[in-house]
């Protein structure tokens, strides 16, 4: 009987320690995952974060990018503005552009090629080709015999056109280093100023140029 007594207690002894072990299992387990999960929240957030900063840099660059575009697309108007400002009276060639002149002693036309930098004057049965060159200046103003009536006027320049050595051509007459100007006159068209080759005016009119129209 006692042995019977002894046996049952042992037998229950040793299930109550293999239930302690199963609860000490469980709750390991359950720690273990309580921390994985945790991790895994942990790394999200991280992610999550790093996302949003790399979002927030491509959108500061895309601005900046844009800025700069904007920046980029305005300079060429303010150094138009600005020389626009510093040359009011400056005139550009459609390209090839001829001016015919009027009366006696002068050549028959002037040929201006700004494309191929040169002019061709064309004096009689000849025809000469100089080199040429298109520059700002400062304003002048310049006194012309009108082409219209040859009334002599006032009229402001700032582009200048420089002939410089013969081309081509064997004509009597040199026009070479002889300074030419554009300006648009009062019917928007445009007029070439040269030098007086006609001559035979008073000495105090010896300054004024000539003025030749399209």
């Amino acid at each position: 009987m006692k042995k019977t007594i002894a046996l049952l207690l042992f037998t229950s002894i040793l299930l109550a320690g293999c239930g302690g072990n199963t609860e000490s299992s469980t709750d390991s387990t359950q720690t273990v995952e309580t921390n994985q999960s945790s991790k895994l929240s942990s790394s999200t957030r991280t992610q999550s974060t790093a996302s949003s900063t790399s979002n927030s840099k491509e959108t500061s660059e895309s601005t900046f990018a844009a800025t700069s575009e904007t920046k980029d697309t305005t300079e060429p108007s303010a150094n138009e503005a600005a020389n626009t400002n510093a040359y009011p009276y400056q005139t550009e060639l459609p390209g090839v552009t001829v001016f015919r002149f009027r009366g006696m002693n002068v050549p028959d036309s002037v040929t201006v090629d700004p494309a191929q930098g040169n002019v061709t004057i064309n004096n009689g049965n000849t025809a000469s080709s100089y080199s040429m060159s298109i520059q700002n200046v400062p304003t002048r103003e310049i006194r012309v015999f009108s082409a219209d009536n040859n009334q002599i006027r006032t009229v402001s320049v700032n582009t200048a056109l420089q002939i410089g050595g013969r081309l081509s051509g064997d004509g009597q007459r040199d026009f070479g280093n002889d300074t030419f100007y554009l300006f648009r006159n009062r019917n928007g068209g445009l007029s070439l100023v040269t030098p007086n080759y006609a001559g035979n005016v008073m000495p105090e009119d010896t300054d004024v140029m000539q003025e030749v129209l399209q």
